[in-house]
């Protein structure tokens, strides 16, 4: 059994980046020019499906599995949403029949500058277009120098990756520091150094021991995140921390720096109005400096050094929240991720029978003091917010340009953007953007849900309606004084919207698992100092307060008491919350047969083999 907080979806495969946008459809589609940049790095990092620089095929964005390996992403295929595409159509063709485009166009732009369209009135780019990417950089960099931001020293541990070199100068220049070469003692990360292990047999083996050798690292990496080992039980994994001995050096100092400021790369190409051209060129190696320090600290705990194994694991929450605090869903997503790799550790920690009372409730203390985890409010409200409205804005503008018809994958279509009112898109984007704020900013787990629930059953509502009758909703809507042109811009907006807009459900979900991981380990340390002082642990959790944490939390996603089941010789226990189905799964979790959702920790832990 493994200690950690396991069936994590977070942790292992998560659904990809798209599929947390367009109502969880998996698509791959991305609309024309637009390509959504997520995570992306040196040797063995996959990127995103049209990541300037790169001919990787497009990967899972949303997490990945502790032994580094990512899903595809799926293949297109029907989803909770009905596509808008073919309506757009549809209603756009009529449109132009009917009605005769706008005679001109507003102060030389295609839509109006307002609290209400655009969302921003200032910072202007030359055309007079809003700079959503100014604005971002100017409420990231406040108040940030190179002694205090936490990239500097990221970057100089991980190296440039896959910044394109026209990128470089202004980055850098924002960063306050000279470019990294491309060339250095960077991390190596996990695909890297399997590749590595594999060429380096001698002599030069075959495929099929290039495969043993690849599974036997995937293997020693597993267990080296599981629990306390040695070197001598796990030489491949000891060989890898000593290779990245220098980067975690300096990612573990960029921990205690209080910002984390990364300048947008967004704007080769296409200008700062495309937003989703943005790549965080440090945010996917990350999550291996994570995997690297989990791994140490258990290295650590198995020679003794608990000071050292806390001070590691501290680090990887410090850098989980720095990574979480940019202004994009990737990001966010890749902070989620290292905060469920360093949850198993702590959880791993207090089972592991190695902590003296006070060590553990000195170390749940120090998880106590952490600030919060960055919640989703900022990201809906500003990145993900002015990554739509940027959108919407450039193909505006390249219609007033005299191009008339964009390109979706969803339905493999085109259709016509010409005489759009887009400040009807503009507007409908905001009032669901304004929506997913309210719901974010809510109070409690409930209320998020109820107010998702209700904002995205309107929308789908509306979806279906068009998609099932379109000419009757059309008649409908001429009758309500919709005229044609409003109609082609509704659904315009649709189709943007139902490629760029987040399925917030699924970042509420991950928000709260992020946040009962926390609770189960703290509860787990408070076990392990009960334990050290009376050689077993209690009959019930209640026995734990107030002396070993202040109060037992309870269950987030059932709004009752955790489970909690000692062994009845007083060895072991199992703990665990019922997680996002609000149901017990009788502590089946994500990887087992048959499948669960439920948050588990469970001793007694297995010895390490070699």
């Amino acid at each position: 059994m493994r200690p950690t907080i396991s069936g994590n979806p977070d942790l292992h495969e998560q659904p990809p980046l798209l599929a947390l946008r367009a109502g969880e459809r998996g698509m791959t589609g991305l609309v024309g020019p637009f390509r959504r940049n997520g995570p992306s790095g040196a040797a063995g990092a996959s990127a995103p499906r049209g990541t300037p620089g790169t001919k990787r095929p497009a990967q899972a964005e949303g997490g990945a599995r502790l032994d580094g390996r990512r899903r595809p992403v799926s293949k297109p295929g029907p989803g909770r949403r009905p596509g808008p595409t073919l309506l757009a159509l549809i209603v756009v063709g009529i449109a132009f029949a009917a009605d005769k485009p706008p005679a001109a166009t507003r102060a030389k732009l295609p839509f109006t500058i307002s609290e209400g369209t655009t969302h921003i009135t200032e910072p202007l780019r030359p055309d007079g277009a809003p700079d959503y990417a100014a604005a971002l950089e100017a409420i990231a960099s406040e108040g940030v120098t190179p002694e205090n931001n936490a990239a500097v020293l990221y970057i100089k541990a991980i190296g440039p990756g896959e910044l394109a070199v026209e990128y470089r100068g202004p980055f850098f220049g924002s960063l306050g520091i000279e470019p990294v070469p491309d060339d250095g003692s960077y991390l190596i990360g996990y695909t890297a150094q399997s590749k590595a292990i594999a060429d380096a047999a001698d002599p030069a083996p075959t495929e099929a021991e290039k495969e043993r050798l690849a599974k036997q690292f995937d293997e020693q990496t597993e267990r080296a995140w599981s629990a306390p080992w040695s070197a001598e039980q796990l030489p491949l994994v000891a060989a890898w921390l000593e290779r990245n001995e220098k980067p975690l050096e300096l990612i573990v100092a960029g921990t205690k720096r209080p910002r984390c400021y990364v300048p947008l790369s967004s704007a080769a190409n296409e200008g700062p109005l495309l937003l989703i051209a943005n790549i965080n060129p440090i945010s996917f190696e990350l999550r291996d400096a994570a995997r690297l320090l989990t791994a140490r600290a258990m290295l650590r705990l198995g020679e003794g050094k608990v000071a050292a194994a806390n001070a590691d694991l501290l680090a990887c929450h410090r850098l989980a929240r720095h990574a979480a605090e940019g202004h994009f869903l990737s990001e966010w997503i890749t902070g989620n991720v290292i905060e469920a790799i360093a949850c198993n550790g702590d959880a791993t920690l207090a089972t592991s029978g190695k902590l003296s009372a006070e060590q553990a409730l000195a170390y749940r203390a120090a998880l106590e003091k952490l600030p919060p985890f960055p919640s989703t409010d900022q990201l809906f409200d500003r990145g993900e917010r002015f990554t739509y409205l940027g959108a919407v804005l450039y193909v505006a503008m390249d219609a007033q340009k005299g191009k008339t018809e964009i390109y979706t994958q969803i339905t493999d279509r085109t259709f016509p953007v010409a005489g759009i009112d887009w400040d009807i898109a503009l507007r409908r984007g905001n009032e669901l953007f304004d929506e997913m704020v309210a719901a974010a900013r809510a109070p409690t787990r409930a209320e998020r849900r109820e107010l998702n629930r209700e904002s995205t059953a309107k929308f789908e509502k509306s979806l279906e309606a068009d998609a099932k009758r379109p000419w009757l909703a059309i008649g409908r809507k001429l009758l309500a004084g919709r005229s044609l042109r409003e109609q082609a811009s509704d659904a315009v907006a649709n189709v943007l919207l139902i490629i760029l807009l987040p399925a917030q459900g699924a970042l509420f979900d991950a928000q709260d698992r992020a946040q009962m991981r926390l609770d189960l380990a703290r509860v787990a340390l408070a076990l392990a100092a009960y334990r050290a002082e009376r050689g077993g642990f209690p009959p019930e959790l209640d026995k734990l307060a107030p002396k070993h944490i202040a109060a037992i939390p309870e269950d987030l996603f059932s709004g009752k008491p955790l489970i909690y089941r000692p062994a009845e010789d007083g060895s072991g226990y199992l703990l665990y919350s019922v997680g996002n189905n609000e149901q017990d799964d009788d502590a089946r979790t994500y990887d087992s047969q048959p499948e669960g959702d439920d948050l588990v920790i469970r001793t007694p832990v297995p010895e390490a083999k070699p």
